[in-house]
C-alpha cells in the first residue's frame, strides 16, 4: 500500500498497482492452496517391511513419490504401484548399507 504524501491521521488509499500487486499475491496463493490440495487428495499411507510409507502424486512431474521417513529413503516413480516397489528396493539398499557399516536398523514402525 502507497503511504506518500499521507499526513498523520489522513486515509490512505492504495495505489492502482499495490492492488495489482496483491490481487497477484492471491492468485499465486490461491493456486498454491489448490496444488496442496490436489497433492493431500492423492496422499496415502502404508506399510512396506514394516515401516510406514507414505506416497502422493506430484502435481507438478505427476510422478508418484514414496517418502519412509523412519529408514529416510525416498522413491519417485511413474505409477503409485512401481513407486512402492522402488521404496522397498530403497529400504532394503539403505538396511543393507547400515548393517555393513555397522550400524543398527531403524526400529520398525509397526
Amino acid at each position: 500500500m502507497s503511504t506518500r504524501g499521507a499526513a498523520a491521521g489522513e486515509r490512505v488509499t492504495p495505489a492502482a498497482d499495490d492492488n495489482l500487486d496483491l490481487r497477484q499475491l492471491q492468485l499465486s496463493v490461491q493456486a498454491a492452496v489448490d496444488e496442496l490440495r490436489d497433492t493431500l487428495a492423492t496422499l496415502q499411507i502404508s506399510v512396506v517391511d514394516g515401516y510406514f510409507v507414505k506416497t502422493w502424486q506430484d502435481w507438478e512431474s505427476g510422478e508418484w513419490v514414496a517418502d519412509c521417513p523412519t529408514v529416510r529413503t525416498v522413491a519417485q516413480e511413474a505409477s503409485r504401484e512401481e513407486a512402492i516397489a522402488g521404496i522397498r528396493r530403497a529400504i532394503q539398499g539403505m538396511l543393507e548399507t547400515l548393517s555393513e557399516a555397522g550400524h543398527p536398523a531403524p526400529a520398525k514402525d509397526v
